[in-house]
C-alpha cells in the first residue's frame, strides 16, 4: 500500500460529490456545511457540474469567488450524462486521475464521499494511499434505482450496485446516514451479523439563520392579495420520488373544506407540467401561484404560508431519506402534512406535534389529516413546536459539529496509524 507523506496537523479534506455545487442542492446540502467546515479544515471540493451551468458564467464566477472567499478550493469537472455507464465511467476515470492528483500534492489525509459514485473512488483512494474515509450516504442509491424504475430487481446493475454497497459499509471509517431508520436496516444485512456498524445519524440540516419565522413581505403579500386567505405551500420537484398528482389531490379537498385556500408553489424547470397537472385538476389561476426563486428566496415564500403539503413515495429504499423541506418548513414555523413510510419523518412529526402524517392516500385521509391540521393551529403554539424541532433536530449548526466530531477523530486515527 502506497502512503503520502500525511502532515495531519494541516488537516487536509477533499470532500467528492458527484453532484454540482451550481445546483440549489449543492448550495443548500454542500456548500452551507463547507463553509463553516472550511474556518478549521483545509478543504478541497471537487464537484461535478452539468452542461447548462457550466454555460452561467456569470453564477460560475460568483460561486468561484464565494469558495475563495471562505477558502475553500473549489475544483469543478465536467458531468457527462449519456449514454449513462460510459459516461459515468468517463467521469469516473477523470475523477480518478484529477483526485489522485489533489491526494498527492495536498497530502489529503480524510476523504468525505458524498453519496455511492463519489464513494466508488474513495474506497480506491483509501486502498491506494490509506487514506481515512467518510461514507455519507445519503440514501439507499442502489434501491432507489430500483423503485425509480432505472434498474431491475436482481439485474446485473442492482448486484454490482449492492456489491460495492457492501464494500462501502464495511470499508469506510465511519458511516454518515440521514435517518435511524436506514441504520436499523443496515444492521438486519448478513454481512453485519458478526461485525459492528461504524455510523453517526446527521439528518439533512437547514440554516436556521436563513429558515425562520418574519413577517410576510408586503410587496409580495399584496401582490398575490393573500387578505384572508389559507395559504398552502408546495417546494421542489415535482415527479419520481414527489408524489404531486397526491399532492393536488389532497389540496382540492382543502379547498372544499377551507373555501378561501391558495396554493403557492415553488419549483424550478417544470413549469409547464406543473400547470398541464394544475388544468388537469381543474384549479382555477386564481387558486394558485407558481414561482422560480432563488434560494435564499424561499423563506421569505414560505412564511406567507400556514401549512406545507408533501408527499414522498414510501418503500424500502426511502427509509434512508430525510426530506429536505422538512426542517425549511419547521424553521419557519410552518406545520406540514405528509406520509408515512420515509426515513424518521413519521416519528419527528407525530413526536413533537408539528404536523399530521398520513397513512394512505385517499379522500378521506385527506380530510381527517386536514381537519386534524386545522384543529392543531386553531389550538395554537404550533409556530414555536416547529421552530423548536427544526433546532433541536435539524441545525445547521448541530449538523456542522457533528462533522466536526468526525474529522478529528479521523484525524486523531490517521495520526496514530
Amino acid at each position: 500500500m502506497y502512503k503520502t507523506d500525511h502532515v495531519v496537523n494541516l488537516k487536509n479534506v477533499l470532500y467528492i460529490c458527484y453532484t454540482g455545487l451550481m445546483e440549489p442542492l449543492g448550495q443548500s446540502q454542500i456548500f452551507k456545511y463547507l463553509r463553516y467546515l472550511a474556518k478549521d479544515y483545509n478543504i478541497t471540493l471537487v464537484t461535478y457540474e452539468k452542461y447548462n451551468d457550466w454555460k452561467d458564467q456569470i453564477k460560475l464566477k460568483k460561486i468561484k469567488c464565494t469558495t475563495r472567499k471562505v477558502k475553500i478550493d473549489w475544483r469543478p469537472l465536467h458531468y457527462h450524462k449519456s449514454p449513462s455507464l460510459f459516461a459515468t465511467t468517463y467521469d469516473l476515470l477523470i475523477g480518478f486521475f484529477f483526485c489522485s492528483w489533489i491526494i498527492i500534492t495536498k497530502k489529503i489525509s480524510v476523504i468525505h464521499a458524498r453519496s455511492y459514485v463519489a464513494s466508488l473512488l474513495a474506497l480506491i483512494f483509501k486502498k491506494i494511499f490509506g487514506v481515512k474515509y467518510i461514507f455519507d450516504m445519503r440514501g439507499f442509491w442502489v434501491d432507489e434505482r430500483v423503485a425509480a424504475a432505472k434498474w431491475k430487481h436482481n439485474s446485473i446493475f442492482y448486484k454490482i450496485g449492492k456489491w460495492f454497497e457492501q464494500r462501502f459499509l464495511k470499508n469506510a471509517d465511519i458511516v454518515v446516514s440521514l435517518t435511524n431508520s436506514a441504520v436499523e436496516e443496515i444492521k438486519k444485512f448478513s454481512y453485519f451479523e458478526n461485525c459492528t456498524l461504524n455510523y453517526i445519524i446527521i439528518p439533512t440540516c437547514t440554516d436556521i439563520s436563513l429558515f425562520k419565522p418574519q413577517f410576510p413581505d408586503k410587496n409580495l403579500f399584496n401582490t398575490l392579495n393573500l387578505t384572508d386567505k389559507f395559504v398552502v405551500s408546495y417546494i421542489g420537484s415535482v415527479g419520481g420520488w414527489q408524489l404531486f398528482d397526491e399532492v393536488l389531490d389532497c389540496f382540492k379537498i382543502v379547498k372544499d373544506i377551507v373555501p378561501n385556500a391558495f396554493f403557492l408553489i415553488l419549483n424550478k424547470g417544470q413549469h409547464n407540467f406543473i400547470l398541464k397537472q394544475l388544468d388537469k385538476y381543474e384549479i382555477c389561476k386564481s387558486d394558485f401561484a407558481l414561482f422560480d426563486v432563488r434560494y435564499e428566496e424561499v423563506p421569505k415564500y414560505i412564511n406567507l404560508c400556514q401549512i406545507g403539503i408533501f408527499f414522498n413515495k414510501p418503500g424500502f429504499a426511502k427509509k434512508a431519506s430525510a426530506p429536505t423541506k422538512l426542517g425549511e418548513y419547521l424553521a419557519c414555523g410552518v406545520p406540514v402534512i405528509t406520509n408515512a413510510g420515509v426515513g424518521d419523518v413519521e416519528n419527528i412529526i407525530t413526536d413533537n406535534k408539528v404536523g399530521v402524517v398520513i397513512k394512505s392516500f385517499n379522500e378521506d385521509e385527506y380530510k381527517v389529516a386536514i381537519r386534524e391540521m386545522l384543529a392543531m393551529l386553531k389550538i395554537g403554539k404550533i409556530k414555536g413546536r416547529c421552530c423548536k424541532t427544526a433546532k433541536n433536530i435539524f441545525s445547521l449548526e448541530k449538523g456542522v459539529n457533528y462533522y466536526k466530531l468526525i474529522y478529528d477523530q479521523l484525524f486523531v486515527q490517521q495520526k496514530n496509524h
